[in-house]
């Protein structure tokens, strides 16, 4: 089971800082992620792993001009879960794309994953699986790029479609991941603070 934070622009205030939740939907949210996590556990069931990467740098830029901040990371990752016994079929699929989700623009007032929700979901009709899942990754200030449409809702649609594309080429470029070993890097970095405003922000929120 993946718990997930999409980044979203569009969704809900969990932690306080803009209004916050009633009550209720946060114990809505809790029980829902509660039956997801048992309902996997109950379906639990054994997998190859395999992973795959393709440049997808024409659909994201950043928003400094100035090296070395204008670099972005270019690459589409894929974790799948496939059958044992046949890799091509595919069991699930976690994603992760260094892009804002920032396709719903200022001016949205409905809830919304972005495209990261749209495309997972493209990603399951494609590949007729349950779950694709995206795991946003080092966005800092990288931006959705080439999205076209004549209203926001066109351009989500647009852009979720261009990276599901991009998704299902990583898929197939996938490989097995050999060993049994489950390892992890972690990197701490301790940046200097000088946004005298955010405090307020935050006190106001809360």
């Amino acid at each position: 089971s993946v718990i997930n934070s999409c980044h979203s622009h569009a969704g809900p205030d969990t932690s306080g800082v803009f209004g916050g939740l009633p009550n209720s939907y946060l114990a809505y949210i809790k029980d829902q992620t509660v039956g997801a996590i048992i309902d996997a556990w109950q379906a639990m069931r054994p997998a190859q792993l395999r992973v795959g990467a393709v440049n997808a740098g024409e659909y994201l830029h950043s928003q400094f001009g100035e090296p070395p901040n204008d670099q972005v990371d270019q690459e589409l990752r894929v974790l799948v879960a496939a059958d044992p016994a046949d890799p091509t079929k595919v069991q699930g699929v976690m994603i992760n794309y260094a892009a804002h989700a920032t396709i719903m623009g200022s001016d949205n007032l409905k809830v919304s994953s972005d495209w990261p929700g749209v495309a997972a979901t493209k990603v399951e009709h494609a590949l007729g699986i349950e779950t694709a899942v995206v795991m946003v990754a080092d966005v800092g200030r990288t931006q959705p790029n080439g999205e076209v449409g004549d209203d926001q809702y066109q351009e989500l649609d647009d852009y979720a479609s261009k990276i599901t594309a991009k998704i299902l080429a990583a898929v197939d470029a996938t490989e097995p991941v050999s060993g049994t070993d489950i390892a992890a890097n972690q990197l701490f970095i301790r940046d200097g603070y000088n946004n005298r405003f955010i405090d307020s922000a935050i006190l106001l929120g809360a």
